[in-house]
């Protein structure tokens, strides 16, 4: 059984776990992608999408997340984070699907926060 999760301010976000598993595994993600996937960019994709998301988009979103996250600027640009927190500030949702402007906000996201989906250091078997 999908295990659904519903707020007010987002939509429906299907969580149902065996599912996302696979999902990763298929497409090889790195658990800190994961995290971003699940904790980040879902409840943003439902604030856009408002009606919720369908099981079926989770594939497309996801491999759209991971493309985005390989063309991420290392620091961004300031004319783009720009016109991103304009289009928050009008309540805009189209953002949350432009490649260029969400790849500047994991860019920021990162800067802000450490790196959105490379493991911390220490926790690599490299060192």
């Amino acid at each position: 059984m999908a295990r659904i999760w519903v707020t007010p301010l987002h939509g429906r976000i299907p969580y149902d776990e065996p599912a996302l598993r696979r999902l990763f595994e298929v497409h090889r993600v790195t658990p800190q992608l994961q995290k971003l996937f699940t904790h980040w960019y879902l409840p943003l994709c439902a604030w856009h999408e408002r009606a919720g998301i369908a099981p079926a988009r989770l594939s497309s979103l996801l491999k759209f997340l991971h493309r985005v996250d390989l063309a991420r600027p290392d620091i961004p640009e300031n004319q783009v984070l720009a016109e991103l927190r304009g289009s928050v500030e009008a309540g805009d949702r189209c953002w949350v699907m432009d490649a260029r402007v969400l790849a500047h906000a994991l860019s920021l996201r990162a800067t802000a926060h450490g790196s959105t989906t490379e493991p911390p250091k220490g926790d690599t078997d490299d060192e």
